[in-house]
Order: C-alpha cells, then sequence, then structure tokens
C-alpha cells in the first residue's frame, strides 16, 4: 500500500513508471517514512511482489541486504540480481563514497540499484537529482489505515475513520511490525485502535531500563535490537611510566640521603627493545618509532611509513606480549579489540557496527596501536572447509567491511594496526595485499638464545643474585659402574663351554650358574 501510494502521488501516468523501468539500469528511489519500511520493502522484493520476478538482493555497500536475509537458494524461479541500499546507511555515509558506489555498479556491473528510504529528512541531493525515478509518500494517516483494516479485517472504512476521530493519536510514531501486532483478523475496530494508540505511546525510561528500545530505534526499523549490545567493548591500555621502586637502606646497603637511607632501582618495563626472539618484528617496531618521530614533526606522511602488521605464529610465543611492548616503546595508547568479540552477537548487523566501532574507537585515541587478535576468525570470501555455503554473502560482508577500514592512508592516519593469528592460511588474501596488513612476520617458538633473554628480561635487577646461586654441577649418574681399565672385553672372554673343554683351567665351573653369553 506504501509502495502504491508513493507510486500515485509521484507519477503523472503509468507512462512515466514504464519509461524509467525500460532503461537498460535503472536507477530508482523509493522514499516512505515508516518504520520498517526498508526491510518489508526488501522482503517483497526477494519474494516477486513489487516486481515480476524474484530478486536477489545485492547490497551497494556490501553489508547485509534490504531483507535482513543471507543467499537463501530459492529453486521455484530463477532470481535476477539487483543492487539495493538503505536509505538509513546512505544518510550514515559520505556523499562521495555513495556516488562512487552507484558509479561502480551501474557501469562495471550493470544492475539496476535501488534505494529504499524510511527515514524523515530527505537524502543527499546528489542522489535525489540522478535518479532516474523518485517515488515518495508520506508518513501513516488515517485514511491508509482505514484501507488496511478494510483490506485484512472487512471493517468498513467509514466504521476506522469514525471511531479514530473520537480518540485520534499519532500515528507517525507506529512502526510497520506494530501494525502486524494490531491488525489481526476478527479483531473489532476499537480493539485494533486501543492496542495501536498502545503502540504508538512514546518509550518510558522505566522501559528502557526493563530491555526495551528506544522510541528512535521502533521508529526507524528497530536497528538495534532488544538485548543487543551493538557497541564493542574494547580495552585501552596507556604505555607505563617509568616507575622507581624504593626499598630500606638497611637490607640494600648505605646511601645517605636527606630523607634518610634508601637505594633506587628501576623497575623492569616490557618494551620492543628488551625483548628477545622476535627477529624482523623488532627491526620493523624500531623502523616505525623512528619514523612516528619524523611524522609527529611533520617530515613524513602517514601514508609513507609501514603501520599495518600481521602477527602469525604457533600460541604462547608471545604476539599479544609485542604489541604491549610496542605501546611502551612508542608512548601511544593501545587498544585491544578482537574478532571473537566482534562476531560474538551473530547478526551481521551488529557485528559489523561492533568492527566498526572498535576502529573508531581507534581513531578517537590517535595516534595510538589497534590490537585485533585473532583475525582468522574473520574467514575469508573464499569459503571452503565445512562451513555452510548458504551463508557465504554472510562472511564476504565481513571481509569487505574490514578491507574498507583497512583500506587508505587517510582513513586510517594515526591508528597502527597489529593483527595476530594463529592460522595465516585461513586469512582471505586480500587482506594482505598493499595497503592493508601488508608487513607480514611469523614469530617463531623461542630458542635457546630467545629462552635466555626472556629470563634475563623478567629476572631484571635479579639475574645476578640468581647466577651466583647456581649449583654445581652434578655428574651424570651411570646405570652400570664404570669398567676397569684392565678388564677384558666382553667379545674376548671364553665361553663355559670352551672352559670345560680346556685341561689347563682344571675344569672348575660351577654347573648352577647360567653361561655367560656374548
Amino acid at each position: 500500500m506504501l509502495v502504491a501510494r508513493a507510486a500515485g502521488s509521484s507519477l503523472a501516468g503509468i507512462a512515466d513508471f514504464l519509461d524509467a523501468l525500460s532503461q537498460p539500469d535503472p536507477f530508482i528511489l523509493i522514499k516512505a517514512p515508516v518504520g520498517g519500511f526498508e526491510h518489508r520493502f526488501g522482503q517483497a522484493l526477494e519474494e516477486g511482489v513489487i516486481v515480476p520476478f524474484w530478486a536477489k538482493l545485492a547490497d551497494l555497500f556490501h553489508l547485509i541486504s534490504l531483507s535482513n536475509r543471507y543467499d537463501e537458494k530459492r529453486t521455484a524461479k530463477k532470481r535476477r540480481k539487483v543492487a539495493a541500499a538503505s536509505g538509513k546507511a546512505i544518510a550514515k555515509s559520505k556523499e562521495t563514497m555513495v556516488r562512487r558506489q552507484i558509479s561502480n555498479v551501474l557501469c562495471e556491473t550493470h544492475l539496476p540499484v535501488i534505494i529504499a528510504d524510511e527515514t524523515e529528512a530527505a537524502l543527499m541531493s546528489g542522489i535525489v537529482e540522478t535518479a532516474d525515478l523518485v517515488l515518495e509518500c508520506g508518513p501513516l494517516d488515517e485514511d491508509i489505515l482505514a484501507s488496511l483494516l478494510s483490506i485484512c479485517c472487512g471493517i468498513p472504512v467509514h466504521e476506522t475513520l469514525e471511531q479514530f476521530r473520537q480518540t485520534p493519536f499519532d500515528l507517525s510514531r507506529l512502526h510497520i511490525d506494530d501494525l502486524t501486532l494490531a491488525v489481526r483478523p476478527g479483531r473489532s475496530v476499537e480493539t485494533i485502535l486501543t492496542a495501536l494508540e498502545i503502540l504508538a505511546r512514546p518509550i518510558t525510561s522505566e522501559d528502557e531500563a526493563s530491555g526495551g528500545s528506544d522510541t528512535d530505534d521502533r521508529k526507524s526499523g528497530g536497528g538495534k535490537r532488544k538485548g543487543t549490545d551493538t557497541q564493542v567493548s574494547v580495552d585501552i591500555i596507556q604505555p607505563d611510566a617509568v616507575t622507581v621502586e624504593q626499598e630500606p637502606a638497611t637490607s640494600l646497603g648505605s646511601i645517605s640521603s636527606s630523607a634518610g637511607l634508601v637505594r633506587k632501582r628501576a623497575a623492569p618495563t616490557l618494551r620492543v627493545e628488551t625483548l628477545a626472539g622476535y627477529g624482523d618484528a623488532t627491526s620493523w617496531a624500531m623502523d616505525l618509532k623512528a619514523d612516528l618521530v619524523e611524522w609527529r614533526a611533520g617530515e613524513i606522511g602517514w601514508g609513507d611509513m609501514s603501520t599495518k602488521l600481521l602477527l602469525s605464529g604457533p600460541p604462547g610465543t608471545g604476539k599479544t606480549t609485542f604489541a604491549r611492548a610496542l605501546c611502551n616503546s612508542l608512548k601511544v595508547p593501545l587498544v585491544i579489540s578482537s574478532v571473537t568479540s566482534w562476531l560474538e552477537p551473530g547478526y551481521l548487523g551488529d557485528v559489523l557496527q561492533r568492527m566498526s566501532a572498535a576502529f573508531k574507537t581507534a581513531r578517537a585515541n590517535a595516534p595510538c596501536i589497534l590490537l585485533v587478535d585473532e583475525l582468522d576468525g574473520i574467514g575469508s570470501r573464499a569459503g571452503g572447509g565445512d562451513r555452510n555455503r548458504s551463508y557465504d554473502d554472510y562472511w564476504t560482508s565481513l571481509v569487505n567491511s574490514l578491507l574498507e577500514l583497512l583500506d587508505g592512508a587517510l582513513k586510517s592516519e594515526g591508528v597502527i594496526v597489529v593483527a595476530a593469528t594463529n592460522f595465516p592460511d585461513r586469512i582471505d588474501p586480500a587482506l594482505l595485499r598493499s595497503g592493508r596488513l601488508e608487513k607480514h612476520i611469523v614469530i617463531p617458538m623461542p630458542d635457546v638464545d630467545a629462552l635466555t633473554g626472556i629470563l634475563a628480561h623478567h629476572l631484571g635487577a635479579d639475574l645476578e643474585s640468581v647466577l651466583a646461586t647456581v649449583p654445581a654441577a652434578i655428574p651424570k649418574a651411570r646405570l652400570r659402574p664404570a669398567a676397569p681399565r684392565n678388564a677384558i672385553p666382553l667379545k674376548q672372554r671364553r665361553t663355559p663351554s670352551a672352559d670345560a673343554a680346556d685341561p689347563d683351567n682344571g675344569n672348575d665351573i660351577d654347573q648352577n650358574r647360567r653361561p655367560l653369553r656374548d
């Protein structure tokens, strides 16, 4: 009904509609400021309700489709691909990026483009003025409500209008889901309008405390789902300051001062310079430290620096420790996040919001280090393994969104990205290309020299006393006593049978003893 109203109020006749749709790659914008319109419009496209074919929706921004469905298999009819986008998503994006995405679709993939918009404000003029067809209608009113009750419940239009005028309320606050809850066959007009009036009331603070979503979310399509935290929780660690421990001078010797006899020694600090066993990662960190000084002085640009690193290696090789030490060496904050925390909600929209929130937090604390742990959890667009092929679009959206967040020096200026994984072979190759995580360093298991350096770091000032208390070498115990120097080799000894046949030996063999074998 909203689509019909938008077409009827925007077109002079059916000829304008047919002219726009007959274009090779039509670009259509439809706007209905009713919560839930985008979602239900996408479902109607997929089910062949809006156009006479089953549509396969491909989101312009590599997010989930308008219908919030994955790439389900439709065998009843052949599906035609359509590039679709949400007005809410466009309203949050930069116009230059939106123009580029639409242009890429029209020029490269040659797909029809449909934008469904349920926001109240007008979209950017560069999109509205270039669309081949713009369909628009107003919010819900008593006329469309009366028609809806007539179609679904058989209630006469005049009866609904009369009852509504007696107890009017704000219909613009209603969501399409609210209509589904209230408008049920067999209900009277009084029952339906009473339910709608309750659903249209503003959400109170008590309702929010009990887990209800706020009014704006319900009105704009329910983007924030009940009980779901769409913001990722990240840890922000500040670099360690140089600390000094003070101990009584009676136990450390006599050093006089005006405040008393004390001795000071610097506490060991975790820094890249003191780490052992990291090889090329240490060299990369030292080069970055020097470049960061020049960047702060304005001598080089951020794009001239190597600021994105992938660390891989077996568990326990200290990949996270390296990021913590890098924080102290560069004297910048460390923002810690992980792919596991991103994927926790499961729902693609929430996952993408958590991913974006992690990078947004890093940009807000720039210059800083963003540690992305367990990167292999992001998957690969190639699929394979035991993964359900029906959800390949889900994982493709995740990889594409991460590529967009990583790509470009201006977008990530001030953010040093360090990703860690135990399984580098599971990572999409596009994430390792130039401009992304192009520097890949493998951290091996520590050898003897590395273990020595690790122990020396952790022992710190106690190293000398520990070495002084090392016990003397203990000789290795033998399983058998050492043979005398003049002993006859075993193979040169004579056997008992030979001794018995030799008359010179007195033939005095003890018959109770077992013969000695070579």
